[in-house]
């Protein structure tokens, strides 16, 4: 197949053609992520539009993961719409937050049974 992104792998097992194994490397710090759509033809005004939610999603969804990248790129045409992220961060940086829950007195029983009041505030986090 020609797929304007790079070659295409057909898997050793028929089984497992639907799952598709990324070949990622993990111990780097940073790879190269495409995500690519395929659809029925679209007009061009549709591509230019989904283009753009493409781009403002992805830019959202990396922030709110908190995943940096150098740069990200939405490229389309009738049947195909892509998204290139250059030197994607592969983990999350580590984060810290402080929550403050029931105090220890209501917290446990008296033999150290956890309380409605502490299994409720585990559940809420």
């Amino acid at each position: 197949l020609n797929h304007p992104l790079g070659p295409a792998y057909a898997p050793a097992d028929p089984a497992a053609a639907a799952v598709v194994q990324p070949k990622w490397d993990t111990s780097a710090a940073s790879n190269t992520f495409v995500l690519e759509i395929g659809s029925e033809e679209l007009p061009p005004a549709d591509v230019e539009s989904a283009c753009a939610a493409l781009r403002e999603k992805m830019e959202e969804v990396l922030r709110l993961s908190r995943l940096t990248y150098e740069s990200l790129k939405v490229e389309g045409t009738p049947r195909r719409i892509a998204c290139i992220v250059q030197s994607l961060q592969t983990r999350q940086d580590d984060s810290e937050r402080i929550a403050r829950g029931p105090p220890a007195a209501m917290a446990y029983g008296k033999e150290g049974e956890a309380t409605k009041a502490a299994t409720g505030f585990a559940k809420s986090q």
